[in-house]
């Protein structure tokens, strides 16, 4: 309801009086008899006139008068009003001066235009711009709650209201924002980048112990369009940084290593020995060099070993090749013998064995065992006139007419020759 203590100017004012009774000095007349002309008003010294409304006595033949005066009977700086009883013995006169104020309580929300009041908005709420405070309002005065929840929002602050230049130095630390304060749905995509943040602006000591961690990271979060080149570097990872157990099984494999990623500048001496790699794990190696043939191992100085079940060599490198120290026997295949008893991975055909490559016992054995090898191993394959035919002549072999049959040794014919033959020549009866 509207603030009614203090008569303003210029809008209807009411108030109550109180008659004396004339007969009955100094109580209060009951009921009064009040007519027109009893109740007169003047404005700033004016004439006197009726009220425009007759006081009534409220409530109802009580003591209390109910007077009303108009807003243009209160357009005054000084107001009085006389009461008098006109037919006279009831009560005694009285007198009342009023002096109305500009503006009331309610009224000192006024537009700061004037100069004498707090600012109002156009709907009439009373506020306070802070454009037209003096002075300046620190965090002593604004207390916390000051301001309703969610009362500060994104679209309360202007664009680009808040830069580095709004913020002391360290003013916002981990102490202000509390955990979970800022969620990943705070930020749209992409609102920060590399541009965003300055050089060494995130540094070690910005970033607590474990503050990052798998379960603050969701899953391919980090890929290879989020780290530039050569962003993670021997210098970013400290020694025992990353275990075994920090990749997923499968986590790495040839897909993610880059051709010439790992090279032997990348790798330090003896960092990859047999406790680094498990039972089996370079068998494509092994497989490589022996064609599966043979088994690998280690002695007892760390190198690695071909054995073969009959004798053992050991694997050295030596200027990209490998030389086998030792001997090996039942190779399946010889690949690019450039100098004694050293390989390398590109095979090629041997055309020729220089002297002393093959010493004279080996030499021996490769032909007793020549000799020794049964026919029926090559009856089928060997050329017409090799010399598994030559010996296969005299053993197992028939004429007939003008034909020599030679019989494999298996059964059936390997070959069949044409022969002259002359009646008159002495026939041949053994060889002894």
């Amino acid at each position: 309801m509207a603030e009614n203590t203090v008569p303003k100017k210029n809008v209807a004012y009411t108030f109550y009086v109180a008659l004396v009774a004339t007969s009955n000095r100094p109580d209060l007349q009951a009921n009064p008899t009040l007519a027109a002309g009893d109740a007169q008003v003047s404005t700033d010294g004016g004439a006197f006139g009726n009220l425009g409304t007759l006081p009534v006595v409220t409530p109802a033949s009580g003591v209390a008068v109910k007077v009303v005066l108009s807003a243009s009977e209160m357009n005054g700086d000084n107001l009085t009003v006389k009461f008098i009883d006109a037919a006279g013995g009831e009560w005694d006169d009285l007198f009342v001066e009023i002096r109305p104020a500009t503006r009331k309580l309610e009224d000192l929300a006024w537009p700061t235009i004037t100069g004498r009041s707090l600012d109002v908005a156009a709907t009439g709420e009373a506020g306070l711009d802070f454009g037209n405070a003096v002075g300046s309002i620190t965090g002593a005065e604004i207390g916390i709650g000051a301001f309703a929840s969610a009362a500060i929002t994104a679209d309360a602050i202007a664009a680009d209201a808040i830069g580095s230049s709004e913020l002391a130095t360290d003013a916002i630390g981990d102490a202000q924002i509390a955990t979970g304060a800022i969620a990943s749905t705070a930020f749209a995509a992409g609102a920060i980048d590399a541009a965003a943040i300055a050089t060494g602006a995130i540094d070690a000591d910005a970033i607590a112990t474990d503050a990052i961690t798998a379960t603050k990271i969701a899953a391919n979060a980090i890929g290879a369009s989020e780290l530039a080149a050569d962003a993670i570097g021997d210098s970013q990872i400290a020694t025992g940084a990353i275990a075994s157990t920090a990749f997923a099984a499968g986590a790495i494999n040839a897909a993610a290593i880059a051709t010439d990623a790992i090279t032997a500048a990348k790798i330090a001496a003896d960092a990859i020995g047999a406790s680094e790699l498990a039972a089996d794990a370079v068998t494509e190696i092994r497989d490589a060099i022996t064609g599966g043939a043979y088994a690998m191992d280690t002695d007892a100085n760390g190198r690695v070993r071909i054995v073969d079940g009959t004798s053992t060599g050991e694997l050295d490198t030596l200027a990209g090749k490998v030389l086998i120290q030792g001997t090996i026997n039942d190779l399946d295949s010889l690949n690019d013998i450039a100098a004694a008893d050293v390989w390398t991975s590109t095979p090629r055909t041997l055309t020729a064995i220089g002297t002393g490559v093959i010493d004279a016992t080996a030499r021996n054995e490769i032909a007793d065992s020549a000799l020794v090898r049964d026919i029926v191993n090559v009856e089928g394959t060997a050329a017409k006139h090799s010399l598994a035919t030559s010996a296969m002549v005299p053993l197992k072999s028939a004429i007939s007419g003008a034909t020599l049959t030679v019989t494999k040794p298996g059964g059936g014919t390997m070959f069949t020759f044409t022969v002259v033959v002359d009646a008159t020549a002495d026939p041949i009866t053994g060889i002894s």
